[in-house]
């Protein structure tokens, strides 16, 4: 986040408007940048905790390409924060659902990132599958002419 205290005032304006209108579609992107928010001033639970919501509404939605975004960055945080079983779970339910989507960006992203824990677990073979997966992955997408995430 270039600017944090702009990134959180557009988030909350974002989800000021949306409960006036009774929408709640932007919400989980929203409530997503306010974890990134939480994140950069090391406020790791909190990023967390705003990042359970936003999966959570996303899922309550049908919002399934919010839904792997969550999981993937709460992944992230998990990992970073030594929870690698929980880290481990959102990985795969993000590799799941983004492949049931067809979605290749999402799973390509969400393969590298399961590389990540993988490698922070020491296991180096399952890293490196990973990674040549997500490869292939944003390859094919290129070459079916499918958008970048």
């Amino acid at each position: 986040l270039g600017q944090p205290q702009q990134a959180e005032a557009l988030a909350r304006e974002v989800l000021d408007v949306e409960r006036s209108l009774g929408r709640r579609e932007l919400v989980p992107a929203a409530l997503a940048v306010l974890a990134e928010v939480d994140f950069a001033a090391g406020e790791v639970t909190a990023a967390a905790r705003r990042l359970e919501d936003a999966l959570a509404l996303a899922r309550d939605e049908g919002l399934a390409d919010d839904e792997v975004a969550c999981r993937v960055r709460l992944a992230e945080l998990l990992a970073a924060a030594g929870a690698g079983q929980g880290s481990r779970e959102q990985i795969q339910h993000a590799l799941r659902l983004a492949s049931a989507l067809g979605r290749r960006a999402r799973m390509a992203g969400a393969s590298a990132v399961a590389g990540l824990v993988a490698l922070d677990a020491g296991e180096l073979a399952e890293a490196r599958a990973r990674a040549r997966e997500a490869e292939l992955l944003v390859e094919e997408g290129r070459l079916a002419g499918e958008p970048r995430m």
